[in-house]
């Protein structure tokens, strides 16, 4: 199966208007916030891309669910 990606498939074009994608380690196309957490080192580093967001799809591209409990962490 194909992995689709949202800093792939768009082509860019969330870029064009300001906002940098970062990839986040995945199990089975969901993301935990353990695999999150080494990137809020960067909060307030002038240095990094600022990260702000986590956009995810609840019916995943690898056929994985989310449940309530994972996207409200």
């Amino acid at each position: 199966m194909q992995i689709l990606l949202i800093n792939t498939d768009e082509c860019g074009a969330p870029e064009r208007f300001g906002p940098k994608l970062l990839y986040v380690p995945n199990k089975n196309g969901k993301i935990d916030i353990e695999e999150v957490k080494p990137f809020l080192h960067l909060i307030g580093s002038e240095h990094f891309v600022q990260p702000k967001v986590i956009s995810i799809t609840q019916s995943t591209e690898m056929d994985t669910v989310y449940t309530l409990e994972e996207i409200k962490k």
